[in-house]
């Protein structure tokens, strides 16, 4: 079975690349000019697909591709020579995946047969309360803006706009998920789908490793401990790759614990990492602390890195992430693939930022500055007390603090804050580890039980209370509240009763038009949205954000302009 799926694998790789070689000849013998009116026409409904060729798809790179296109084409045709040439290496390395994903899900299996009846019974009832707390965060939060950005724009149009218009918030590999779901499930559910898996997936990986390695209590209350954290409760269900690019990096340190006895990287940690970046570029955060934590386990292990396989994986891994991304690259251009458009400043100026992402991961909230470093100098502290098997947990926690500053030093960029997501489930899995072993100091069992009960349900209690009247307080007049999704609906709800067929929206995207869009999807294409100037006079609805476009006299306006002026004729 492994060897068959290995030759698939080998010969969907170079299928691939004869693929990238084909768009390319494709591209190169075409008119610019085709191309761009193949896109627009095709996709009029992307995002801004009017200035695809002002922003990404310009004369420039396209002259740019004209000349370097056959190089392109040697360069692809000498990668399938090589693969031929190496098949036996490349299978080889399949196998390897393969493998070690076997072995993952055995001892996974394992971990959950060699449950005692009792301890079966308390997972199952934990982790039932876990999915309907899942599903009712899954159900009750609001659609959310990006979620809906991400799915009218990217995943609805498809994979070819998905995999090439390199727009910052498109992340490609979750998109092209939804995509997929899209095909059988309504947008809501499709758009969540692979979160809500997932995080349960997440949760499931945790508990497996941890009773394995520590023992069953120890992993229950990290499950319940991740489950009830607001940022990865919260961002599990979100139709967003946070949660996704989590569950990558956990499998790859897992990888390096199982499979990393060797003096190279595991096969697995590289096939995550190239999906990692593949998801979303900002994975070069949660990659770097994975890196760091091999090359730290290495040494702690008296076995050195092997430093020239290191960096052939490293490279592997790279190569791997940019041919995915070629495809992105041939189209949207060189400076939306490498160049960083977020703004620049020095290391101090992010230091409000910095705070802000460590409240994230700890939910300390204002009080961050207090609590973190007094968790960091009692960690070093009473580093040696921990037992060992806790220890790595808190290795790792720092790595994340050292890449971020790090990373922040080097680029001189901030990422958005939710892409910590990673560390939160780290964060509470290592404090669930620490109140295991401080469980264990009570000697009296009555005493130990109810220890245990007061701990579980205070940590509840804490997510319950922090939901209410932490997050959702901080958060009532942002994108997260429910009147302000209550709001806009109603407004997209009497726009969809004035029933217009043509919608001029002055190329200025803003809520309501993505909101909109989700309608006329969910309502099979009802409306036809028109961005071109020269194509006003046959529109029957204006919404205008930032123009003075006047309408006609005739023609009434929506009396709510919370979201925009709407115009439309009687």
């Amino acid at each position: 079975m492994k060897a068959t799926l290995s030759r698939v694998l080998f010969l969907l790789t170079v299928a691939y690349f004869l693929f990238l070689s084909v768009i390319t000849i494709l591209l190169i013998q075409s008119d610019y000019n085709d191309i761009l009116t193949w896109y627009q026409k095709t996709y009029p409904n992307a995002y801004k697909i009017q200035d695809f060729g002002d922003n990404y798809f310009t004369i420039a790179h396209f002259e740019w591709l004209q000349s370097a296109g056959w190089v392109f084409v040697a360069v692809f045709l000498v990668a399938i020579g090589l693969l031929l040439f190496r098949s036996t290496l490349i299978l080889k390395f399949y196998r390897s995946v393969l493998t070690e994903i076997q072995h993952s899900a055995a001892s996974v299996k394992h971990s959950f047969l060699s449950l005692s009846k009792s301890q079966t019974w308390l997972f199952a009832i934990a982790f039932l309360v876990i999915i309907g707390l899942h599903t009712f965060l899954f159900i009750g939060l609001p659609f959310h803006v990006d979620e809906v950005f991400s799915f009218v724009y990217f995943a609805h149009e498809g994979p070819i706009i998905t995999g090439t218009y390199l727009f910052e918030n498109n992340h490609i590999l979750y998109n092209l998920a939804t995509s997929i779901w899209s095909l059988v499930l309504p947008p809501f559910i499709a758009s969540r789908i692979t979160s809500y898996l997932t995080h349960l997936l997440i949760l499931t990986a945790i508990f497996s490793f941890v009773n394995k390695k520590i023992n069953f209590r120890a992993a229950l209350l990290c499950i319940i401990f991740t489950a009830s954290s607001l940022s990865s409760a919260i961002y599990g269900i979100q139709g967003r790759s946070y949660d996704l690019i989590a569950l990558l990096w956990l499998v790859s340190l897992i990888s390096v614990e199982k499979h990393g006895k060797k003096d190279k990287l595991p096969a697995l940690f590289i096939i995550c990492s190239i999906l990692g970046f593949f998801s979303v570029r900002l994975y070069i955060y949660p990659f770097t602390t994975a890196l760091l934590f091999y090359v730290f386990a290495s040494f702690k292990n008296q076995r050195l890195a092997n430093w020239g396989s290191l960096l052939k994986s490293v490279f592997i891994i790279g190569l791997g992430s940019l041919a995915l991304y070629t495809p992105a690259w041939l189209v949207s251009g060189t400076d939306a693939l490498f160049l960083n458009q977020r703004d620049h400043h020095d290391l101090i100026d992010y230091l409000p930022a910095f705070w802000s992402t460590l409240s994230v991961i700890t939910e300390f909230n204002s009080k961050t500055y207090i609590f973190v470093p007094f968790l960091i100098l009692i960690a070093a502290i009473f580093f040696r007390k921990v037992r060992k098997s806790t220890q790595p947990f808190l290795i790792i926690n720092g790595l994340v603090l050292t890449t971020l500053v790090g990373l922040i030093y080097v680029t001189r960029t901030y990422p958005p804050v939710r892409t910590f997501g990673y560390a939160n489930i780290l964060f509470f899995c290592t404090v669930a580890l620490v109140v295991d072993q401080l469980l264990c100091l009570i000697k009296n069992q009555m005493a130990f039980y109810t220890a245990i009960l007061f701990v579980i349900l205070s940590k509840i209690g804490l997510f319950a209370y922090g939901y209410e009247y932490g997050w959702r307080a901080s958060l009532s007049t942002s994108l997260q509240d429910h009147e302000f999704y209550n709001h806009l609906d109603n407004i997209v709800s009497d726009i969809s009763e004035i029933k217009p067929k043509k919608i001029y929206t002055n190329n200025a995207d803003e809520y309501l038009i993505f909101y909109l869009r989700l309608r006329d999807i969910e309502n099979d294409d009802a409306y036809t949205f028109i961005s071109e100037s020269s194509s006003l006079p046959l529109c029957d609805m204006i919404i205008n954000y930032k123009g003075t476009i006047v309408p006609p006299k005739s023609w009434k306006q929506y009396p709510d302009e919370s979201f925009g002026r709407v115009y439309y004729s009687q």
